[in-house]
């Protein structure tokens, strides 16, 4: 993980998205995504070098999305089919604050 953080910093981009694919050898967090309904209730604890977090269960294809602005997205169920527009009806826009001027 050491080498994915120092990779994220060195772009010096202001987002950095880390991708984590979860098989059955991380038991703990893979039987998490894949049991678990919704998405998680609290922001994940991240380091400054990630700003924003996709996790996939490589086996049941699964994926959450972190976003520092929106919270925690199911992609297959917010957005639409042709690419990251928010689907209105499911998830309410971002407070003011995070909106872009």
């Amino acid at each position: 993980m050491r080498k994915h953080r120092a990779k994220l910093a060195a772009t010096g981009f202001a987002e950095r998205h880390l991708f984590l694919g979860l098989t059955g050898a991380t038991p703990d967090a893979y039987f998490s995504l894949v049991d678990q309904a919704g998405v998680p209730a609290r922001p994940p604890s991240l380091p400054a070098e990630i700003t924003h977090l996709w996790v996939m269960d490589c086996e049941a294809n699964r994926c959450l999305v972190w976003f520092p602005d929106l919270g925690w997205l199911d992609p297959s169920t917010v957005w639409g089919e042709d690419g990251p527009e928010l689907v209105e009806q499911q998830q309410a826009p971002p407070p003011a604050a995070a909106r872009p001027p």
